[in-house]
């Protein structure tokens, strides 16, 4: 499931980059398009507010201006759709274009192209949620299953996280057979041993007395070895520090041990 989201989230990565690359391109190219024909517009417009002429002698350059304004009416319109397509009425709405509300519909204009250029983009950014999402779910419920099995295992303790179950099944087996070996042999000795006549003329629970007594004699010597290491410790200790070198003194600052001091 992750492997599918990261592969998802890829191609989304991959067509962010891809429009950011085409949306500042389209974005130069109809912004210098627009400097540039501005100005020869502007012209045009100029010539047609100010007319023939009281002779008519500019009656040419007006047919030509308005010819230029209504070309230039039709190629713009569709970026900016409030750009009135009437030569006359193009010639006073010109100078009186804010650049801010020309910049916006470039802006709407160029985000209308690129979105119609990639049609399957929602739909990649929509398969990249759901992949997402599956592979959140799917985190869970690992994480749910770990938590199940972890209470379900933690009562077995290490018998539970056996990574070669078959193997460590043979070694339990091969070390149960010599504890039985050793159990039998036991067992043979201590039978042995209570057909001894000096075990046998014990009187009635003297074995048990018996028995008692080497357990108390080995506690016995048991916490007397664990007394003798420690005190062995404690004299290995002293003797380490007796001879441990007397570190230097330490002169104290401004009063330093110096050439005739």
């Amino acid at each position: 499931m992750r492997r599918s989201w990261l592969q998802a989230r890829q191609r989304v990565d991959d067509l962010d980059a891809t429009l950011q690359v085409e949306t500042a391109d389209l974005r130069a190219r109809v912004r210098n398009a627009w400097r540039q024909e501005l100005p020869q517009a502007q012209r045009a417009a100029d010539i047609v507010r100010e007319g023939t002429g009281r002779l008519g002698q500019r009656r040419r350059q007006v047919r030509d201006a308005h010819a230029d304004l209504t070309a230039f009416a039709e190629r713009w319109h569709p970026v900016l759709a409030d750009l009135t397509t009437d030569p006359a009425e193009l010639a006073v709405q010109l100078p009186r274009l804010h650049a801010r509300r020309v910049e916006d519909q470039i802006e709407a204009f160029v985000a209308q192209q690129i979105a119609a250029a990639h049609p399957d983009a929602e739909q990649i950014r929509h398969a990249e949620r759901e992949a997402m999402a599956a592979s959140e779910n799917a985190d869970r419920a690992r994480t749910q299953l770990d938590n199940h099995m972890y209470a379900e295992l933690r009562p077995y303790g290490r018998a539970a996280h056996v990574s070669n179950p078959r193997e460590r099944l043979t070694n339990l087996t091969a070390e149960l057979a010599d504890v039985e070996r050793d159990l039998r042999a036991a067992t043979s000795r201590v039978r042995a041993v209570s057909n001894e006549p000096s075990i046998r003329t014990l009187p009635s629970g003297g074995l048990d007395s018996e028995h008692d007594r080497w357990v108390a004699d080995r506690r016995a010597r048991q916490q007397a070895d664990a007394h003798d290491g420690r005190e062995r410790l404690r004299l290995q200790q002293e003797k380490a520090r007796r001879i441990e070198p007397t570190p230097p003194n330490r002169s104290t600052p401004g009063r330093g041990g110096g050439i005739g001091r």
